[in-house]
């Protein structure tokens, strides 16, 4: 029992390890696409911690990125993804982001709102789910750099095969990469439990908690 309980501490090391220098390494090189190419849809997730309507909040950055790219004509929807209340006396996240992308110009018709997620799986877990949204049609992934390679692999799992990611800010370091090292573990074994779940055909309403 040691042994096995030694061997996943390794395994969780090595995991954070690669986690760590491969989000550094595309933090570092990331490039926009040129040009961005057309999509059925741009997801634009929400930030962490700080209330999104922080006036430099990375939520806020995200959806301004968001709305550019609709402005600019790569898509004719716009899905906000974010669950939570941070925002003291105000909406949930993507309630937030919803009203934001509004005051910048874009029509309610255009906006689909995912509200319950608490994690990047459920980012990607729930969008696919949406009924407006097909996971088979190629989408725009807007969040941060830090952020962009255990994003667009969780949409990968989640069944997206056509995703072009695209940072919400020109800033190429953020103090939030740290974590990411940590994050990638856990959400390996998530996705892992979750997919062995589906496979025993356990109810999506249960294992959506798992995903948090």
């Amino acid at each position: 029992m040691i042994r096995v309980v030694r061997r996943l501490i390794v395994l969780g090391l090595l995991v954070y390890l690669f986690g760590q220098a491969y989000t550094g390494l595309r933090v570092v090189t990331y490039a926009d696409p040129d040009p961005i190419p057309n999509a059925a849809t741009i997801v634009v997730l929400s930030g962490p911690w700080t209330a999104p309507d922080a006036p430099i909040g990375e939520t806020r950055q995200r959806v301004a990125k968001g709305v550019e790219l609709w402005q600019a004509g790569l898509a004719s929807r716009v899905v906000m993804s974010g669950g939570g209340t941070r925002a003291i006396n105000g909406p949930g996240d993507a309630a937030f982001m919803a009203d934001y992308a509004r005051s910048l110009g874009v029509p309610d018709d255009t906006i689909v709102i995912e509200p319950a997620s608490q994690s990047t799986l459920q980012n990607a877990w729930l969008t696919a789910r949406l009924p407006d949204v097909d996971p088979r049609q190629p989408i725009v992934l807007v969040t941060h750099r830090y952020h962009m390679p255990r994003a667009v692999t969780s949409f990968r799992w989640a069944g997206f095969t056509d995703i072009t990611p695209v940072a919400a800010a020109p800033a190429p370091l953020q103090s939030v990469h740290a974590l990411e090292g940590i994050k990638w573990p856990l959400n390996i074994a998530r996705a892992a439990g979750a997919s062995l779940a589906g496979a025993f055909a356990v109810p999506e309403a249960d294992v959506l908690p798992w995903l948090q």
